[in-house]
């Protein structure tokens, strides 16, 4: 993927996290934040899943990692933080809440996990 492809992936990422946070296309005050939270996303579940360029299938992960991190900005480190009455709980490990979900799409790809396959013997 060049950079101009990398790029447009991002936006569209963006376009589907404002979705989900029911925010306007035009409200872009925090977009080059989160274009930089999406892009350590895919870079992360890259190395994570050992492929230079993440499937498309994995978006949504790219989305609610990067949503995350933009929940968690300013609480680094921390393991849990409240504000106005709302309690938030961290990881410490950033791939913690994903992993299952990854460990499943690397089973998949490396044939490890036979779900769905069929074996005969004749």
């Amino acid at each position: 993927m060049n950079d101009e492809e990398r790029t447009e992936r991002i936006k569209s990422l963006l376009h589907g996290i404002k979705l989900m946070r029911d925010l306007k296309d035009d409200d872009n005050v925090l977009d080059d934040k989160m274009e930089l939270y999406i892009g350590d996303a895919l870079d992360a579940i890259g190395i994570y899943i050992n492929q230079a360029e993440v499937p498309q299938q994995l978006d949504g992960v790219v989305r609610k990692m990067a949503a995350s991190k933009f929940v968690q900005e300013g609480a680094e480190g921390a393991t849990a933080t409240s504000e106005e009455g709302l309690s938030f709980t961290f990881s410490d490990d950033d791939m913690k809440p994903f992993a299952t979900l990854l460990n499943k799409y690397v089973d998949n790809q490396s044939g490890a996990n036979r779900l769905g396959s069929v074996v005969t013997w004749d």
